[in-house]
C-alpha cells in the first residue's frame, strides 16, 4: 500500500510518498497523490491561498533537474530549511542548494564587518541561516535593523560568543524560537522593538544572564509571562511600550522584576 504524508506551513504544502514493498505503480502513487492533497486542501482551505504551492515528494517529480529547479526558484530560504527534513530524498536535494545560499549569504556578511562591527541595517534579508556566523567569534556588535526577517531559529547566533549588542528592531518578526538566543551569553543589549511579534517563548532569553537592556516596544504583545525573564539577573531596562499590555499583566511583571529595573509601559 502506498503512503502519502502531508507537511505544510500555510504557504507550501509537500507531500511525500512511498512504495509499497514490491515497489507498487506510479499510477497508484499519483492517484493516492491526489485523493490527499484534494482532502488536505478541502479540510484546510481557510488557511490556504492562491499563492499556496504544492509540492510532490520527488519519487514523483522527475526528471532529477526539475526538483532542483524548484528547489531554487519557489522555495524560500527558510521554507528550504523547513522542509529539508521531510524525506531523506527531499533533504538530498535541498542540502547543496541550503550550502550554496548559507556560503553565498556568509560572504556577503564578511564584506560588510568593519573591525568587531558588522552592520547589515535597511537591506532585504528575510532569513539568517544557521551556521552562517561561523569564523565571527570575535564580533561585538551585529546591527540588523530595518530588513525583512519573520523567524529566529534555534542555534542562530551560538557562534557569536563575544556579542554584545544585538539589534534586530524594525523588522517583520513574528516568531523567535525557544534556544534563538543560545549562546550569546556576553549580550548587554537586544533590541527587539518594531516588529510583529504577539508572544514570547517563556525559555527565550533564559541563557542571557548579562542582559542589561531589552528593548520590546511597538509589537502586538496583549500578555508576557513574567518567568519570560526569570535568570536575567543583570536587567536594568525592560522597554515595553507600544503594545497593548493589560493593567494586570503590567503588575505582574512589575512585581516580578527586581525594584532596580527601569520598565516603560
Amino acid at each position: 500500500m502506498a503512503i502519502a504524508k502531508i507537511f505544510y506551513n500555510k504557504s507550501i504544502i509537500v507531500v511525500s510518498l512511498a512504495k509499497n514493498e514490491k515497489g507498487g505503480e506510479m499510477k497508484k502513487l499519483i492517484a493516492i497523490f491526489g485523493l490527499a492533497v484534494s482532502v488536505f486542501m478541502n479540510a484546510a482551505k481557510e488557511d490556504l491561498n492562491h499563492s499556496t504551492k504544492i509540492l510532490v515528494d520527488f519519487i514523483v517529480m522527475s526528471p532529477e533537474k526539475q526538483g532542483l529547479r524548484i528547489i531554487n526558484e519557489e522555495l524560500s530560504n527558510e521554507q528550504l530549511v523547513e522542509f529539508s527534513g521531510v524525506s531523506e530524498k527531499f533533504h538530498d536535494f535541498a542540502k547543496p542548494v541550503i550550502q550554496e545560499r548559507t556560503t553565498r549569504q556568509k560572504a556577503v556578511f564578511e564584506q560588510n564587518v568593519k573591525g568587531d562591527v558588522l552592520n547589515l541595517s535597511d537591506g532585504d534579508i528575510n532569513y539568517i541561516f544557521p551556521g552562517v556566523f561561523k569564523g565571527f567569534g570575535n564580533l561585538k556588535i551585529l546591527e540588523f535593523p530595518g530588513n525583512k526577517l519573520t523567524n529566529i531559529a534555534p542555534g542562530t547566533f551560538d557562534e557569536l560568543v563575544s556579542l554584545e549588542l544585538l539589534d534586530l528592531s524594525r523588522n517583520q518578526l513574528n516568531n523567535i524560537a525557544q534556544g534563538a538566543f543560545n549562546g550569546l551569553r556576553k549580550l548587554k543589549s537586544l533590541y527587539l522593538d518594531h516588529n510583529e511579534l504577539e508572544k514570547v517563548d517563556p525559555e527565550v532569553f533564559k541563557r542571557l544572564g548579562n542582559l542589561i537592556t531589552l528593548d520590546l516596544q511597538n509589537n502586538k504583545l496583549t500578555n508576557i509571562d513574567p518567568n519570560v525573564f526569570k535568570g536575567l539577573g543583570k536587567l536594568k531596562w525592560l522597554r515595553l511600550e507600544g503594545n497593548k499590555l493589560s493593567e494586570g499583566n503590567k503588575k505582574a511583571l512589575r512585581e516580578a522584576l527586581p525594584k532596580n529595573v527601569n520598565i516603560y509601559y
